[in-house]
C-alpha cells in the first residue's frame, strides 16, 4: 500500500505522498480516509518501469483531452527537466503540469502552462524548442502518456526545482517537489 496523495498527520505520525505502509496501517487510517488522502495496493507488475524504477499506479480522474501536439510537448518538457532523472520523477514533472492545469491558479491548457512566463527554464533557454522539433525520447513519451492518457498523476505538487536543501517538499532524484 502507498499514501498517493497529500501530507497529513495522524496522531504524531507524518504520512507523505510516495510513503509505502504495512497493511496494520492502512487498516487503521482506512477509517479516516475522506477526501485528504488516497492508499493504493498495487501489484509488482503495475508499478515497474521500463527501466526497472518504482512509481505509484494513481489514476487521476481528469477530463482533459489531450492532443498528439500536447502529447509531444509534454514529453519534450518531461526530457528536458528529467531524461536524467528515475521514470517516477518523470512522471512527477507530468504530474505537476497537469496538477497546474487542473488548478484554477494557473491556466487551463497544457499549452498556455508550459509557455507561462518565468515557469519552466528550458523554455526560457531554447531547450524545449530543440527537444520538442526533434521529438522526446521513448520513455519521456511513455510517462507523458501515462499522465496525459490513463490520467496517471502521482502526487498533488504544483512545483518543483532542483534540490539545493532550501525548500521542504518530497525529495524525488535530483528534485524537490512542492
Amino acid at each position: 500500500y502507498y499514501i498517493v496523495r497529500e501530507t497529513f498527520m495522524n496522531g504524531e505520525v507524518p504520512y507523505t505522498t510516495g510513503q509505502q505502509i504495512d497493511e496494520e496501517t492502512y487498516t487503521n487510517l482506512g477509517t479516516i480516509r475522506q477526501g485528504n488522502i488516497d492508499i493504493i495496493n498495487f501489484t509488482e507488475e503495475q508499478t515497474t518501469s521500463p527501466d526497472g524504477s518504482k512509481y505509484l499506479d494513481y489514476t487521476y480522474d481528469g477530463n482533459y483531452n489531450a492532443t498528439q501536439t500536447e502529447l509531444d510537448m509534454l514529453a519534450a518538457l518531461i526530457e528536458c527537466e528529467a531524461a536524467n532523472q528515475p521514470y517516477f520523477g518523470q512522471l512527477a514533472v507530468g504530474t505537476v503540469v497537469m496538477n497546474r492545469i487542473y488548478s484554477r491558479s494557473f491556466p487551463n491548457t497544457l499549452t498556455e502552462v508550459i509557455y507561462q512566463p518565468y515557469q519552466f527554464s528550458p523554455v526560457l533557454s531554447g531547450r524545449f524548442a530543440i527537444v520538442y522539433a526533434r521529438g522526446a525520447n521513448a520513455q519521456c513519451y511513455q510517462a507523458a502518456r501515462e499522465v496525459l492518457q490513463d490520467h496517471l498523476l502521482v502526487g498533488s505538487w504544483l512545483f518543483f526545482r532542483v534540490n539545493d536543501g532550501s525548500r521542504t517538499g518530497n525529495v524525488i532524484g535530483d528534485h524537490v517537489f512542492y
